[in-house]
Parts: structure tokens; sequence; C-alpha cells
């Protein structure tokens, strides 16, 4: 993810988890393993 900085993605997780904690988990793990 170039150009997004930590702190913006953490608020999209957190946006997502608000929302629906599995889906923001979920997508947190993809963004983790799309980075490595």
């Amino acid at each position: 993810s170039k150009g997004v900085s930590e702190p913006v993605l953490e608020r999209a997780f957190q946006y997502w988890r608000n929302i629906d904690q599995e889906i923001g988990d979920r997508i947190a793990r993809g963004v983790a393993a799309g980075v490595e």
C-alpha cells in the first residue's frame, strides 16, 4: 500500500471494526498480507 501512512490504515481498520469486528479483522489481515 504505497503512499498510505500507517495512521490512516489504522483509522480505516478501526472504522470497519466499529461497523463489523469480523470484517475489520479480515481487512487488517488482508492488508498486512499484501504488504509483505
